[in-house]
């Protein structure tokens, strides 16, 4: 009885590290991505060449 208590405490807590990873994970990656997008636009509006794709 122990043991199976022990092992679903065990892999809730791991299924919620995961996901808070994940969660982790996604929300730097968008903001990487963000400041990825912002520093691309600044660069199509200071070049003229890129300036077609905006």
């Amino acid at each position: 009885m122990s043991f199976t208590v022990f092992a679903t405490v065990m892999i809730s807590v791991i299924v919620l590290g995961w996901i808070g990873f994940l969660i982790i994970a996604v929300a730097l990656v968008r903001d990487s991505v963000d400041a990825v997008r912002h520093r691309g636009s600044r660069v199509a509006a200071a070049s003229p060449k890129q300036g077609e794709e905006t």
